[in-house]
């Protein structure tokens, strides 16, 4: 969630952000993403652009705040699209129209939309995401934070990406806890 970012090619931000070698290693079938990717039925489009997600975290956010008792559900079903439509195909996850048409999928509206990313839902979205950094001393992305219905027990919270056994063993943990 950087208020900075701009629109600009996955090439283009992997070499500011990481160097050329990391630019490099995006079209390397080989490389630990795409084996990654593969595994999970996830093929990159190597060709898409970055755009800022402060919108799509707003609309979670709203999801998840207002999806009734199926909410997380819901949320979890309209993050798939948005990162089938964004990672495979490209999608500009900052344009709200775009958006709109995602949550269709879990029953939302273009108007309920239009209102979960006001400027103003974004900042309160952001100031939440950050704080809850802060707390997990987050330093990645992705960031899993899973809370536990039990009162006083320390959610379980990991960052990075992990292959599915390792993030399976660590729900264990959790229901375990």
């Amino acid at each position: 969630m950087d208020p900075t970012a701009k629109p600009e090619t996955i090439e283009e931000h992997l070499a500011g952000k990481y160097g050329p070698a990391a630019a490099a290693r995006l079209r390397d079938p080989n490389a630990p993403l795409n084996k990654m990717g593969r595994e999970n039925g996830i093929k990159w489009d190597p060709d898409r652009n970055v755009y800022a997600t402060h919108k799509a975290h707003a609309l979670i956010d709203y999801v998840q705040q207002n999806g009734g008792a199926d909410a997380n559900d819901k949320a979890n079903r309209l993050m798939e699209v948005m990162y089938q439509k964004y990672f495979e195909e490209g999608a500009d996850i900052s344009n709200t129209e775009v958006l709109a048409t995602f949550a269709k999928a879990v029953d939302v509206s273009a108007e309920e939309v239009a209102a979960a990313v006001t400027p103003d839902k974004q900042a309160e979205v952001t100031k939440k995401v950050d704080a809850t950094r802060r707390k997990f001393g987050v330093r990645g992305v992705p960031f899993v934070v899973i809370d536990s219905n039990k009162p006083n027990q320390t959610p379980t919270a990991f960052s990075g990406a992990y292959p599915a056994d390792v993030i399976a063993e660590q729900l264990e943990e959790a229901a375990q806890a």
